[in-house]
């Protein structure tokens, strides 16, 4: 059985939950969500969208190549140091 822990960003959170998803032997990983003190936003900041939880706790990837985030290009160039 491989349950992969990750608590960080919403970067490390994808390579994480796209590398339990390629893998048989995965049913759990630990990732941050713990609303309202850890929420979706807070866990993606600096992506254009969140990672979505259903309601039954199903972690929805996108659809969209590689690991399907963009940056957000805007925050990252506000937020930046230098």
């Amino acid at each position: 059985m491989f349950s992969p822990h990750t608590w960080g960003n919403g970067i490390q959170f994808l390579a994480n939950a796209h590398l339990a998803a390629g893998t048989t032997g995965s049913p759990y990983i630990e990732f941050p969500f713990d609303p309202p003190e850890w929420t979706e936003m807070q866990r993606d900041v600096g992506l254009t969208d969140t990672t979505r939880i259903d309601d039954e706790g199903w972690v929805v990837l996108s659809h969209t190549p590689g690991f399907g985030f963009n940056l957000d290009e805007e925050w990252n160039e506000a937020t930046s140091v230098g």
